[in-house]
């Protein structure tokens, strides 16, 4: 079994992650080789590191592994189009005929974003039926949608002839054989002398092989971006092969879910974070961050790969640590362009506004006509005095249209202003049952007290830093009581619904919490001798934490 991966050097620990999920699905003990097609100034030490791990991974299992290195001069493809990459190394794919040797018949690529849920033994069996490539389908594959490359010559924009056969090629079955005496590799580059692709090396590929495509099921080639993630997003409708005659994706609703239960190859890609970005920085329409199991299932395996597994755990250490802000940044730019959306539509509204105020005035020019031709004319009077009766008809349905659109100009601003304070109490506040216990004022006065006691400005700034947390608290308070009360905000659930809500309690028995409320008791009843009694209490805290 060969498998081929393609990338640059900091990409390397990922396809690690894509290898060990590979031989933890593997049920046969038959030999594998992987070969890495790579830059050829790739480090001495990260050289190293793969050897390391493939002696390592080797200890693992009973059958042979081989991890090979291909070199290419990365320059040599830096001058092709990238519009949709930040590398060149999409292109050094093409290589694939010659990283291999003559003798091997077969090979699967794969791309670093990708992770293997099954034995691939039930892929490479497949019987591609005399086609160079097997490939899973991209989207809009049907007849009559329009796919084209511009020319960077004088030539015509060349124009996909078989957009019902365009596949992603993340995911590929290759025929070598066939691959080879096709001449694949140089009619790409031949291809890019002449056309700008929009999908780099995807398009390339596509329009040399056109109908030459085996088609395998998605479930080998799974977006979550395009199935989960994109309909959170409300930024495309999604649509299947038994609902539309242009569809999103060509296999029908069925067959969707079908595959979801047996998924063998999932593809963190369209519209959807790598495991390793920070999926917090991504939230939906309703405020909330995307990130499915297939994470943390990328994350488990990362865990326990040999050699990479502590750099990609300080990855995974840095966006834990980090989710909150990144959290915060990215709801404020959802916030920011919903008021943008809100801004242009009370412009519409306005210039709207301003149209019915010219026709009104039209409208008032044409009856002061009206009038004076009347006045001028006696024998017409009748029949002007019925057009000025219609006249003025028109400009009162101005005037009613004029007062409508002012109604709704306000009752956009009240919406607006009512998801404002929805969003601040409902989308921030409200995460879980341990960010609402971490929101009483009785953790809030210990952590504060913690933090103040270990300096002796702490000591003195201590007695001012609970005043302010005691007030905001009221203030807080009496924000969200007035927003229930105004139907502006629904009331919190209790904390028992919350999925979470066994861990918060466990906030409640923390010596941060415990000092708080001691601080609350020993406040309210400061007449009898309530803080000196505080000493005591604090002692009693003490000794039970050293306890535990």
């Amino acid at each position: 079994m060969n498998i081929v991966f393609a990338c640059s050097g900091e990409y390397i620990k990922f396809v690690s992650v894509v290898i060990m999920s590979i031989l933890n699905y593997k049920q046969t003990n038959d030999e594998i080789d992987f070969t890495i097609i790579t830059s050829n100034d790739l480090s001495e030490e990260l050289k190293h590191k793969i050897k390391l791990f493939e002696s390592e991974i080797q200890k693992q299992y009973i059958y042979k592994i081989k991890i090979s290195l291909f070199y290419v001069n990365e320059n040599d493809y830096n001058k092709y189009s990238n519009h949709f990459i930040k590398h060149s190394a999409n292109y050094w794919r093409l290589k694939l005929g010659d990283a291999l040797d003559d003798s091997v018949k077969k090979c699967l690529f794969l791309g670093a974003d990708v992770l293997v849920l099954s034995d691939l033994k039930e892929l490479f069996d497949t019987d591609m039926q005399g086609k160079t490539v097997a490939m899973a389908p991209d989207r809009f594959n049907y007849k009559g949608y329009v796919r084209k490359m511009c020319s960077l010559t004088s030539k015509e924009d060349f124009i996909f002839p078989y957009p019902e056969f365009y596949s992603n090629d993340d995911v590929m079955l290759i025929d070598l054989d066939s691959w080879r005496s096709r001449g694949i590799e140089a009619k790409c580059l031949s291809m890019l002398q002449a056309y700008e692709p929009v999908f780099a090396e995807q398009d390339i590929l596509n329009a040399v092989l056109g109908n030459d495509i085996f088609e395998i099921s998605a479930k080998w080639n799974f977006w979550i971006g395009g199935h989960f993630v994109l309909p959170r997003l409300g930024k495309s409708k999604i649509s299947f092969g038994d609902e539309s005659l242009q569809p999103y994706w060509k296999y029908t609703r069925q067959e969707f879910e079908d595959m979801k239960n047996d998924l063998k190859i999932v593809h963190f890609t369209h519209h959807c974070r790598k495991p390793w970005e920070d999926s917090y920085s991504q939230i939906d329409k309703q405020f909330r961050y995307i990130q499915y199991p297939y994470y943390n299932k990328w994350w488990e395996i990362a865990k326990n790969t040999p050699i990479f597994s502590e750099e990609l755990m300080s990855i995974y250490s840095n966006i834990e640590n980090n989710k909150l802000n990144s959290y915060q940044k990215s709801v404020v730019a959802n916030f920011e362009a919903y008021n943008k959306y809100w801004l242009e539509e009370q412009n519409k509204y306005k210039k709207f506004s301003e149209e019915i105020k010219s026709k009104l005035e039209i409208s008032e020019n044409n009856n002061k006509i009206l009038q004076e031709t009347i006045n001028s004319n006696e024998k017409q009077r009748e029949i002007l005095e019925i057009a000025k009766l219609k006249q003025e008809h028109v400009l009162n349905e101005c005037k009613i249209k004029e007062i409508e659109l002012d109604i709704s100009i306000k009752k956009l601003q009240l919406q607006e202003k009512q998801k404002i304070i929805k969003f601040k109490f409902d989308k921030i506040i409200d995460h879980s049952a341990k960010d609402r216990i971490c929101n009483h004022l009785s953790y809030q006065l210990g952590q504060a007290a913690l933090v103040n006691s270990k300096t002796l400005l702490g000591w003195i700034r201590m007695p001012f830093v609970f005043s302010y947390l005691r007030d905001k608290h009221k203030r807080d308070q009496k924000k969200y009581k007035e927003a229930i009360k105004n139907n502006s905000l629904t009331p919190l659930p209790s904390l028992e619904v919350y999925p979470d809500y066994k861990e918060a309690l466990k906030i409640k028995k923390y010596f941060s919490y415990q000092l708080g409320q001691a601080l609350i008791k020993a406040h309210s009843s400061w007449y009898k001798g309530g803080y000196f009694k505080l000493i005591f209490e604090i002692i009693k805290l003490k000794k039970q934490r050293n306890k535990v």
